[in-house]
């Protein structure tokens, strides 16, 4: 269901507390979306990440933990679902994704389908320097064309952004965002002093957007921010951020953490 809206959310209508300044000027709330709303499904089904697809669709990632890891593909029109891609097989978990609109595919972030739960941070003894954590590269028939293991500065899956041949990987609970070649060798680190998962790369302006929970921003290389609107998600619940046709989406798996119904949702929000 699409719920639209002409809101705006400005300091004064917070329902809390907040030390704010002069940037927080507020977003347009254009819609809400229940990305899946099959909540018998039990509480460990979420909403993670979200990334562009072809002109006129949006992709979101759902896992339902040791269950099935799937890629929903929805139009922007109604958004109703018109491909899953299903990729249980080889990864569990699913967190960011991204997609790689050189070649039509897509990455995924998050645990091997098969073996046992892995700790974050945690080194691979087979692999010195990188984590159990695995990146994965697929076609949209789900085909795994490539996989590469985490590096350990990065060995706990969030969130994810592609362009241009380069892949962004901001960690969970991290403030920084690790940038990597194609063949994922490190080019720089940034500090955005800003924790929470998503990551969401503006190539326009070089600037990066991301979300706390509390906020979202858009922050550039030096970690300034240049702007910011309070969230809109429950609990300060918080995963993917995409910017798509000059609108910030926002998704959070509020059924998981907040027991909401219906709380795996997405919000669309204009700014500027």
């Amino acid at each position: 269901m699409i719920r639209v809206f002409i809101l705006i959310f400005l300091f004064f209508g917070c329902c809390e507390e907040r030390v704010v300044n002069s940037l927080e000027i507020g977003a347009l709330l254009m819609v809400e979306h229940t990305v899946f709303g099959d909540t018998d499904a039990g509480t460990d089904l979420g909403v993670t990440g979200i990334t562009k697809y072809l002109p006129g669709y949006v992709a979101f990632a759902r896992y339902h933990y040791a269950v099935d890891s799937k890629i929903y593909i929805k139009d922007l029109i109604n958004l109703d679902t018109t491909k899953i891609i299903d990729v249980s097989d080889t990864l569990m978990h699913i967190q960011g994704i991204a997609f790689n609109d050189d070649s039509c595919t897509f990455f995924c972030w998050g645990m091997p389908a098969s073996g046992a739960f892995i700790n974050p941070w945690q080194e691979d003894p087979a692999h010195p320097g990188f984590s159990k954590f695995i990146i994965i590269e697929i076609d949209t028939n789900a085909n795994v064309l490539r996989t590469h293991f985490t590096p350990l500065r990065d060995a706990y899956p969030g969130m994810m952004d592609y362009y241009d041949g380069r892949i962004f990987l901001k960690p969970n609970t991290r403030d920084t965002v690790s940038i990597y070649e194609y063949d994922m060798t490190l080019i720089k680190r940034i500090d955005l002093g800003v924790g929470g998962e998503g990551i969401g790369y503006d190539y326009r302006n070089n600037t990066f957007w991301v979300h706390d929970g509390n906020y979202f921003y858009e922050v550039d290389t030096t970690g300034t921010i240049q702007f910011q609107s309070p969230s809109p998600t429950y609990n300060n619940e918080a995963e993917g951020v995409l910017l798509l046709d000059n609108y910030v989406w926002i998704t959070a798996d509020e059924w998981i953490h907040g027991s909401i119904p219906n709380g795996n949702r997405a919000w669309k929000l204009k700014v500027k």
